[in-house]
């Protein structure tokens, strides 16, 4: 199926899955350099053309990208009703939840920065310090969580770098909230990004993030932590215990600082609507249903979404797509999960291959790799075990290429070979298995000895040792 063909099934309602049913979704794999990136330029240029009194988004990762790609958009449809026709999934998150605000007549949302979460999180903190100095912490259940998680009835000390002092805690406690230790911070902070992003919520029984299993919630983990404990005693594994322990204890500590962090935001910005960075997906999920639910006429429910880098997409960025699917928005999708960058940041590559084939039942399409001076090659030819079958890499560029993207494997099963993969680059010969160069050369020079170079002296691949001044 062509570009085009797939485009037009697509924003018909025609379009169809490989199970011949119908679907809003067009899921497109390439391997490195095949154009996935053009290929959604293209596609968000059709969707703007198409329905052009209606939204239209692409999301990037990053805003110096969606600035870059806004210009080639804005040039090709020359007029546009939108500011920025390219963003991120946070800004066209943020523009749902602002749509919802303004249709309910709320105050508009604004986002708390790095500097008010930092500042807000220690004061919930910096509390807990002076119920020691008022020697309250006694009747505080979060203080007791503190002196179970540093293992220590003055745990102020380590909690405000004040080390081995001998002084009394409440001397040491004295310090001012700035002294919290960073570390501890900074891990709560990511702790607590991270409970947003997987929707875990303190509510029984409720998931923020429709996209997980509704065990995720504070409970149920604690639960699960307890079943694992009771186990592990049962079977006398000491290590095992102790380690469970320490992990609940962590748990346990986390969720009632988030919950008086919550409170904290919510007393403190009594009059506005403040939100931290890390729920804005979930937050746009749910202003989302709402706006579908009270059927609002031109809100900033996209037509057309098209996603670039899907691979990189997080568990709530996932279920934000998954929403605006579920209320008619028709999505293309560009993926290779071999060139994901942000799975340090809560990316899952391969279940977001799996939830877009499983869950929003996307039709798939390859786009075809091609080479100066090799014809077309489909990423996801069936693979031939016999070398001289295979075809030649044109540079030792490509040959490269190929060996580092065969080579990496998934981290979900698959019952499709990894040279048969659609974003695998072709596996050209000598790339999978890899043979030395003495070899390829040696299959080059015999099928071609009037053209024949050392693919290893064609110039496409450069190499440089740098040392430092000590060595």
């Amino acid at each position: 199926m062509s570009e085009h063909t797939a485009l037009q099934s697509l924003f018909d309602g025609t379009l169809r899955n490989s199970s011949g049913n119908a679907t809003c979704a067009l899921l497109v794999y390439g391997a490195p350099n095949t154009g996935k990136t053009q290929f959604a330029v293209r596609a968000a240029i059709a969707g703007y053309k198409r329905w052009p009194h209606k939204i239209t988004a692409m999301a990037v990762q990053n805003r110096t990208l969606a600035a870059n790609i806004d210009n080639i958009i804005i040039r090709s449809i020359g007029v546009s009703e939108q500011s920025r026709p390219v963003g991120t999934l946070a800004s066209l998150a943020f523009r749902i939840i602002s749509a919802n605000c303004k249709s309910q007549n709320l105050p508009s949302p604004k986002l708390l920065n790095g500097a008010e979460q930092d500042a807000l999180l220690r004061n919930v903190v910096r509390a807990h310090i002076e119920h020691v100095i008022r020697g309250d912490n006694g009747d505080c259940a979060v203080c007791s969580l503190f002196e179970e998680y540093f293992g220590t009835s003055t745990w102020v000390n380590p909690l405000t770098c004040a080390g081995e002092l001998n002084a009394s805690a409440a001397s040491a406690a004295s310090a001012n909230s700035s002294n919290i230790s960073n570390a501890f911070m900074h891990q709560l902070r990511d702790m607590l990004a991270r409970l947003d992003e997987l929707g875990i919520s303190d509510e029984p029984g409720i998931s923020d993030n429709p996209a997980i299993s509704n065990n995720f919630k504070e409970q149920d983990i604690l639960n699960s932590l307890d079943l694992a404990q009771s186990r592990a005693k049962s079977g006398d594994i000491l290590q095992t215990t102790v380690l469970v322990k320490r992990r609940r204890a962590q748990w346990r500590l986390v969720f009632a600082l988030r919950n008086e962090y919550r409170k904290m935001i919510a007393d403190v910005y009594k009059s506005s609507f403040r939100l931290d960075a890390s729920k804005l997906l979930v937050e746009g999920a749910k202003a989302a249903r709402e706006l579908g639910e009270q059927n609002v006429v031109n809100s900033e429910i996209p037509a057309l979404l098209v996603i670039d880098d899907y691979q990189d997409i997080t568990l709530a960025d996932l279920s934000f797509v998954e929403t605006l699917s579920s209320l008619g928005t028709r999505l293309v999708l560009l993926a290779n999960p071999d060139e994901s960058v942000q799975s340090f940041r809560g990316a899952y590559p391969d279940y977001a291959i799996s939830a877009a084939l499983n869950v929003l039942n996307a039709a798939e399409q390859t786009l075809e790799y091609e080479a100066p001076s090799v014809s077309s090659v489909s990423s996801n030819s069936t693979f031939e075990a016999r070398p001289n079958s295979r075809p030649k890499a044109s540079s030792m560029l490509d040959l490269l290429a190929s060996r580092v993207s065969l080579s990496l494997s998934s981290q979900l099963d698959s019952s499709i070979a990894t040279p048969n993969r659609p974003w695998k680059m072709p596996a050209f010969a000598g790339a999978f298995p890899v043979q030395s160069l003495n070899q390829i050369n040696n299959i080059h020079n015999s099928q071609d000895s009037q053209k024949y170079l050392r693919i290893n002296e064609d110039g496409t691949v450069n190499t440089a040792l740098y040392r430092s001044q000590r060595e």
